[in-house]
């Protein structure tokens, strides 16, 4: 599990570790906490009790039996895919090495959808062609890795992420 670890997760057999104020996700499941992570849904836990199964009292007055305190997620940056090893790994995600030369040829011809963050516009690309300046620097088809960084989303499976590496802390 990527956005938070399970061991801080409290339930009412970790309740005596909760304190009232702190803000945080609520859940009666971990994949309700996933959700409410993935939504931002943070609120703040206004009562614990201690003896329920349903110990977590938010905000609204709904109780849950699960609570992540908010400075336990992890951090999700990203930063711009800088050569070709990286746009490899991030499109293709076979966890296998290729020279740089078995890398492209894999690349080429490959279909892949990008989203503009600017205007939702989805389109559908076949690279066509890739270039590697002498710095490393990539170019997919027209859009060098910074723009594709800045002004699209990349569809993986059935839903787009950023067209970057994650870094989570």
């Amino acid at each position: 599990m990527d956005l938070f670890d399970k061991a801080d997760v409290l339930t009412c057999i970790t309740a005596d570790k909760a304190v009232v104020g702190t803000k945080g996700y609520f859940g009666d499941c971990l994949q309700g906490l996933i959700t409410a992570v993935e939504h931002n849904n943070v609120q703040a836990l206004s009562a614990v009790y201690k003896t329920e199964v349903y110990c977590f009292k938010n905000e609204h007055g709904q109780n849950y039996n699960c609570f992540l305190p908010a400075n336990k997620v992890r951090k999700t940056t990203y930063r711009p895919i800088k050569n070709i090893k990286e746009l490899f790994a991030f499109m293709m995600a076979d966890g296998n090495e290729y020279s740089e030369e078995k890398m492209v040829d894999i690349l080429m011809g490959q279909r892949y959808v990008l989203k503009s963050k600017l205007n939702n516009v989805i389109k559908y690309h076949t690279v066509n062609s890739l270039y590697i300046e002498s710095d490393g620097m990539v170019t997919l088809d027209y859009l060098d890795l910074d723009d594709l960084f800045d002004y699209y989303e990349f569809k993986k499976g059935d839903k787009f992420v950023p067209f970057a590496i994650e870094e989570r802390k």
